[in-house]
């Protein structure tokens, strides 16, 4: 096995040991997730916490605690779009981010290949969560295991059924979901989200800076310039930060509420797309041997 065939096979074993490595993101979100398991078994009364009754002498119930609380600002602003949040912070990185690393010939084609990347990751998502021709998979998957919608108005004087088939009509409608395996969403959109932002902005930005950068500057010999460093390296640090919010939300998750057969389904669906996407399916098609701002920086500094 010699010339290209060759070059192939190494860049493969190379992304297969790279793979690998990569897989040390998932550390922390599944220790969160154990974690709040380990926490709820603990303290079985943790899951009915909401639905505590009041002590005799207290006219209102005690609030709940802030992560079991559905309206916390974590959950509301930052759990619940995270999609949102995920496509905010990736923008800026496949604006910019490829204009520097990525040579000017093959920008058009790391940027498009990165847009279809994006485009591919929300389609995943829109159908796991929104809509798949109908009501969404994990929608389909509660009410072919027995869930309905179950209406109550504030005083308890109408109690019933509702019919619908979507978990955001069911909201709309002042209802609840109750009866199904219900998947854990938030374990699915804040692991499949962090995922896409691990491999779409953090490590092509920090091979960036390896490959970029002079060797003498690397060895403390010299001063970096690397091209917009101040925004980008503020950029990562707000998808960090934003990462350690989700693993905060991961945790109330785990503790209060879902069983846990759900936040593990609801897991391997934020994994599936990630190892099938970067893992499986891109390894084998020649534009993704290995990621564009990589091969761009690798470029850049060979140059130099």
């Amino acid at each position: 096995m010699s010339g290209p065939t060759a070059a192939a096979a190494v860049s493969r074993q190379q992304h297969r040991l790279l793979a690998v490595r990569n897989f040390a993101i998932l550390f922390p979100f599944l220790a969160v997730l154990i974690l709040g398991t380990l926490f709820r078994v603990a303290s079985p009364g943790a899951t009915g916490i909401l639905a505590a009754t009041p002590a005799p002498t207290l006219s209102i119930p005690p609030p709940p605690p802030f992560l079991a609380n559905k309206r916390n600002i974590l959950n509301r602003y930052f759990a619940k779009v995270a999609w949102g949040w995920t496509s905010l912070l990736f923008a800026p990185f496949l604006a910019f981010i490829y204009s520097y690393g990525v040579p000017a010939q093959r920008r058009p084609y790391a940027v498009a290949t990165a847009a279809a990347r994006y485009v591919l990751a929300t389609l995943y998502w829109y159908a796991l969560t929104q809509w798949a021709f109908g009501p969404s998979v994990f929608d389909r998957v509660y009410m072919y295991t027995g869930g309905y919608c179950k209406f109550s108005s504030p005083d308890k004087s109408l109690t019933g059924i509702v019919t619908t088939t979507t978990s955001q009509q069911c909201r709309r409608l002042g209802g609840s979901w109750t009866g199904g395996f219900d998947i854990s969403g938030h374990c699915f959109l804040l692991i499949h989200s962090a995922l896409f932002l691990w491999e779409e902005t953090i490590r092509p930005y920090c091979a960036f800076r390896k490959y970029a950068v002079p060797a003498s500057t690397r060895s403390g010999r010299g001063t970096a310039k690397i091209p917009g460093g101040p925004l980008f390296s503020g950029l990562v640090m707000a998808i960090i930060t934003l990462l350690g919010l989700w693993m905060l939300v991961l945790f109330g998750t785990a503790m209060y509420f879902h069983k846990t057969s759900e936040l593990v389904v609801g897991t391997l669906f934020g994994v599936a797309y990630w190892v099938g996407v970067y893992f499986v399916l891109l390894p084998r098609l020649a534009f993704h041997s290995e990621p564009g701002l990589v091969v761009g920086a690798r470029e850049v500094s060979q140059t130099d």
